[in-house]
Order: C-alpha cells, then structure tokens, then sequence
C-alpha cells in the first residue's frame, strides 16, 4: 500500500475517538428518551393519584351529609352491650357503661361540616369544618336547649341557695340575663378574664334596669382551672365573642388570671355551683379535662357547656371531647348533646 494511503496511528486514534463521542451521544439520547417516557409515566400516576383522593374525600362528605339527613338516631354513647338487665331510658343512664367507640362514632356524625351563613359565605361553594355549628350553618345548631327548664325545678324555683356561674361572661353575660328571668331567687356569677372584656362588663351591668338585676350578680375578673395560674395574650387575638386565648404567653401582652376552682369557690361565700355553664370559646378543653380530676366538681348538679373547635385539628378535639364525656359519665347523666354545640349533663343521684 502506498505511503501516503497508510494511516499514521494519530489518525486511528482520532477515529476511535470520534466514535467513541458519537456512541455517548446516541446513549445520552436514549437516556433522555427513556427519562421522559418515565416522568410521563410518573406525572400520569401521580395525576390520577391526586384524582382518587379528590373523589374518595367528596364521598366522604356526601355521605357524611346524606347520613346525616336520613339518620335520626345516632348510636348511643353508653353501651347496649354491657348495660344492666333493667330498662334504661334516654333521660337515665346511671346504670350503663360507657363506651368511647360509640361516643367517636356519633362526634364524628356531628362534625361541624357546611357552608356556613350565606350572607358571610356567598363566594364559598364548597364544604368546609368550622369552628361550631352555629358558623357551619350546618342545621344542628341547638343553642336554644341551653335554656330549656333545668331539673329537678327544685333546685331552682323558689330556692334561694341556687347558684348558677356563667364561664365566659364576655362583655355582657347574656346567659345569665337570660337565666335570670327563669330563676330570679338565685345567686349569679360571671366570669371573666379579659381585662377590656371585663370592664365593658361592668359598665353594661352598672346602668338602666340591669342595675337593679345586678343584686344577685357578682362579677369576677378571671378564669377558672384546677390551679391559679396567669398567662399573657396580644391585642391582636381578642376578636369579640369569638376570642379563642388558647395557651399563649405573649411577652408585654395582655395578662390573664386564672384561678382554681377551690379558690373561686372560696370567693362565692364558699357556696359551689347548681349549674357550671360555660361558653369560653375553646378554654372548655383544657378546663374540663382538668376540672373533672376534681371530686368536688364532679359533685355539682348541673354542668352544661359549648364546644368549639378552635386551637387543634377537628380529630383532636372529637377525641378530646369523648374523653371528657367518659369522664363526666363516671358522675353525671346527659340530658341532650350535639359535639361542637352544646350539651348537658346531670348528677346521676338526681336523674332517676
């Protein structure tokens, strides 16, 4: 072969080279051919993924408000299973025992679920958890049951040891007002923690015909628990009726004094309530929950209280309010119900 057709070794590896390149560039497309098809794949399981819990959630809630429509009894919160061999009737469940799955069950029924008040909500067009029943527009808003006759009537017509405490005064305690008109003999109690509540409160209950009311009314500038305790808040989470305090402890806020049951017992002339009632917007959680560990709480006649689903995932604090019902069943009967409305329970020794 002629010299100059020879190819020097530079040349050879020149070509390898070259080949070498063209190789990496065809597996470098193939590469991202392949890396798309995946991602495509991917994005497709991911989309339809996304899909299914869209449509599995707007089952849940087409059920939860279909059942709740078409259902009138919910299951009862005191075990037929283990309940005793007498009748016991829905106003007198001394004798039964009482059962946490059943109480999940019907909570989880009454979750505050709707599309709240259309005047406030005209732009939302789907269904949300708010805070009670009242804002969900939900249809089992039972404020009214809190003023239904309290029994026995003995303790509260024409009785002038009664004593009722309103947890939760606000700027004008209106449940006392209201309770006022039905049992005019008893002694009254607000209680207050906010300081710029509290003296609109007094202002309120200081002028016109409510001066007059306010013999038997004593107002207090703090809140109840087990135990004294005082914590801080900002302006900014005082919202009205609607405040949710919450645990908070704002540096350079608004102080907010607790004090235990014993010691506000002691402020009452040492008389304990005939009915606790309390609607303090979210604090019922964890003043329950600690109050009840109390033997002396657990002795009076009448407890009835609002829930609210503030401060914890709705899950939560269904679990936490079945928790208190178990607890108050150790002692008390319920009368009515409604989870994230309100509730009443009474003394077992006053409810046969």
């Amino acid at each position: 072969m002629p010299a100059a057709l020879r190819k020097r070794p530079t040349d050879q590896s020149e070509d390898s080279m070259a080949s070498e390149v063209l190789n990496k560039q065809e597996l470098h497309k193939g590469n991202k051919l392949a890396f798309c098809k995946r991602r495509t794949v991917m994005s497709t399981i991911y989309a339809l993924a996304i899909m299914l819990v869209i449509n599995i959630v707007t089952s849940i809630f087409k059920l939860t408000t279909t059942n709740r429509s078409n259902s009138k009894k919910l299951p009862p919160i005191i075990s037929t299973a283990s309940q005793p061999t007498k009748d016991v009737t829905n106003n007198e469940l001394s004798g039964g025992v009482y059962s946490l799955t059943n109480c999940l069950h019907q909570v989880l029924y009454q979750l505050p679920i709707g599309k709240g008040n259309k005047q406030k909500y005209r732009s939302l067009d789907k269904l949300i958890v708010f805070e009670h029943h009242m804002t969900a527009n939900s249809g089992l808003w039972n404020m009214e049951q809190r003023f239904s006759p309290l029994l026995p009537q003995k303790l509260f017509l024409n009785n002038n040891d009664c004593s009722i405490w309103e947890v939760g005064a606000n700027i004008r305690a209106a449940d006392i007002e209201e309770f006022m008109g039905m049992y005019p003999n008893c002694h009254y109690h607000g209680y207050e923690p906010v300081p710029i509540f509290f003296t609109q409160l007094e202002h309120y209950w200081k002028s016109g015909v409510r001066k007059e009311k306010s013999v038997n009314l004593a107002l207090h500038n703090y809140g109840i628990d087990s135990h004294d305790a005082t914590f801080s808040v900002s302006k900014a989470a005082l919202k009205g009726e609607g405040t949710y305090l919450g645990n908070g402890n704002d540096v350079g806020g608004i102080p907010i004094k607790i004090k235990s049951f014993d010691n506000a017992v002691e402020d009452a002339g040492g008389i304990y309530p005939t009915l606790f009632h309390v609607n303090c917007e979210g604090c019922e959680w964890d003043m329950l929950s600690n109050l009840l560990r109390l033997k002396s709480f657990r002795k009076i006649p009448i407890i009835q209280f609002g829930t609210h689903n503030y401060g914890k995932t709705v899950g939560e604090r269904a679990w936490e309010l079945c928790r208190i019902r178990e607890k108050l069943a150790e002692s008390h009967v319920m009368v009515y119900g409604i989870a994230f409305g309100w509730e009443r329970w009474v003394l077992k020794t006053l409810s046969s």
